[in-house]
């Protein structure tokens, strides 16, 4: 009897287990099924890592604070940080690239969370021409650290106008006594246009092309006849007929007599060539160095003058008196002539620009040989 108690007792204990294991069971399936039912499922894809979430979180705030999610300030989020969570939901984070972009003397940071460098040159309000250069195609995707450079170039076309030196050119006059020289034409400088086409990048000038050239004038030789006409110099011989026993004899004593003659009290050739010269009038200037030869090809001196070869040939030497500067008085050689100096004008070379102020404009006294 004692033995059918215990029994009874120990299958009582047994039942009560396995009721209240049985109620703890429904009460964690029951709780487990209550957590699927009202949490959510989240996919975070952040700038192209993803993971998966289950959460009782309500808004996708929540999920970046639960998380410590932060976002830049330049950083987009879909949806908003506002919206509610449903029972499925995929949450997309774009991180903002910084791209400078250097224009018009002007650096400007953009942020963009995708796209190309044009892109980021609209962003950045840079409006750019066909013929501007950019250190990157406009199709390059947008990537950390991109530093964009824009050169602006600007072309334009210039007009200049150049000189053509005119020839001089020298031709033999048989007509014309040797040593003597005829200018027939002056000489007139011709004139060239040029267009060109300047290229400047970001405002200074890079390169410079020829595109068009036209003759406007064509240059005029000057034209110097040159006498070739050998000059017949005819010696006068004096014959005195002296008395001979014989008859008459002549004797050509002309050039002893008249050497006689200036030993006796006639003029020297030292004493003044002047009394063998006629002297003329001129106007006189003064130049001096400008880094160019004279006409006759030689390096301008003291001692030369500038002339109009028709008055004065070129080489011819003449003694000129300067009228308040004596100091200048002296034997002077045409080796240079002027496009001013014409008629009885005359330019006297000197050493330095002072002299040639000092003397101005003077009348001045020229002696010639006959």
């Amino acid at each position: 009897m004692e033995s059918d108690s215990s029994e009874i007792l120990r299958n009582r204990s047994v039942g009560g287990f396995l009721i209240a294991l049985i109620i703890l069971t429904g009460t964690t399936v029951g709780f487990a099924q209550y957590v699927e039912d009202v949490s959510k499922s989240v996919v975070v894809d952040d700038n192209g890592d993803v993971v998966e979430l289950k959460t009782m979180e309500d808004t996708v705030d929540d999920i970046l604070k639960k998380y410590n999610i932060e976002l830049g300030p330049h950083d987009e989020i879909e949806p908003s940080k506002d919206t509610k969570l449903e029972k499925n939901n995929k949450i997309k984070i774009k991180r903002a690239t910084a791209a400078l972009v250097m224009a018009d003397n002007n650096i400007k940071t953009v942020y963009l969370t995708e796209g190309t460098v044009e892109d980021v040159l609209k962003k950045a309000d840079v409006a750019i021409d066909d013929d501007d250069i950019v250190n990157y195609s406009l199709d390059t995707p947008i990537s950390p650290g991109l530093f964009v450079v824009v050169n602006r170039i600007e072309k334009e076309i210039v007009t200049e106008k150049t000189t053509i030196p005119f020839k001089e050119v020298v031709k033999d006059n048989a007509k014309l006594e040797e040593g003597k020289k005829k200018v027939v034409q002056e000489g007139e400088e011709g004139e060239i246009e040029k267009k060109i086409m300047v290229v400047y990048k970001d405002g200074e000038e890079i390169s410079r092309e020829l595109v068009e050239e036209n003759t406007v004038k064509e240059a005029k030789n000057r034209i110097i006849e040159k006498g070739t006409m050998k000059k017949v110099v005819e010696k006068p011989t004096k014959t005195i007929m002296i008395a001979s026993r014989g008859g008459s004899r002549s004797s050509n004593v002309s050039n002893k007599s008249s050497s006689n003659s200036n030993k006796n009290g006639g003029s020297k050739d030292k004493s003044s060539n002047k009394s063998k010269s006629t002297a003329k009038t001129f106007t006189a200037t003064a130049y001096t160095h400008t880094g160019n030869n004279t006409a006759t090809g030689v390096s301008p001196k003291q001692g030369m003058i500038a002339v109009d070869p028709s008055v004065i040939p070129l080489r011819t030497k003449v003694y000129i008196e300067f009228d308040g500067m004596e100091h200048l008085n002296g034997y002077y050689t045409a080796m240079d002539t002027g496009g001013s100096i014409k008629g009885n004008k005359i330019d006297v070379f000197l050493d330095t620009k002072n002299q040639c102020r000092k003397f101005g404009v003077r009348k001045v006294k020229i002696y010639f040989n006959r």
